[in-house]
């Protein structure tokens, strides 16, 4: 069966044909007022922390941030709320082994907790605004 064919507006008025199982309409919106990017690394502990390593809560307004697990990692690391994480994903999150890459749309940076199996593991993100 073919996709639906779905003609959309961008904020300038320009038509934009989207072919889809689903189409995520506040991805779109999100993504067309993105004016600034700032990107980061920060060292995971086998403790759950917020994605700023637990000094500063990282209270940042965003529209979505970019993360990705060191390619040099040698352990695991979830990415999650402070409830739904542990290092042996017993508590949900999502799983990032080196090298793999996950993105969110999220409002607020200090949403954002990790946590790896082994001590020492490297995140990169960008974050945007």
């Amino acid at each position: 069966m073919p996709h639906p064919k779905v003609k959309i507006s961008d904020n300038s008025g320009n038509e934009v044909s989207v072919t889809s199982n689903r189409l995520d309409v506040n991805a779109i919106v999100a993504s067309e007022n993105i004016t600034d990017m700032t990107h980061g690394i920060v060292t995971v502990g086998t403790s759950a922390m917020q994605l700023d390593g637990g000094t500063d809560t990282y209270d940042v307004s965003c529209k979505r941030i970019d993360m990705q697990a060191n390619s040099a990692n040698t352990g695991d690391i979830y990415i999650g709320s402070s409830n739904a994480i542990q290092a042996d994903g017993d508590a949900g999150g999502i799983k990032l082994s080196a090298g793999d890459f996950y993105s969110m749309d999220i409002d607020n940076l200090d949403e954002i907790w990790i946590e790896a199996t082994t001590s020492g593991q490297k995140l990169n993100f960008i974050y945007f605004t």
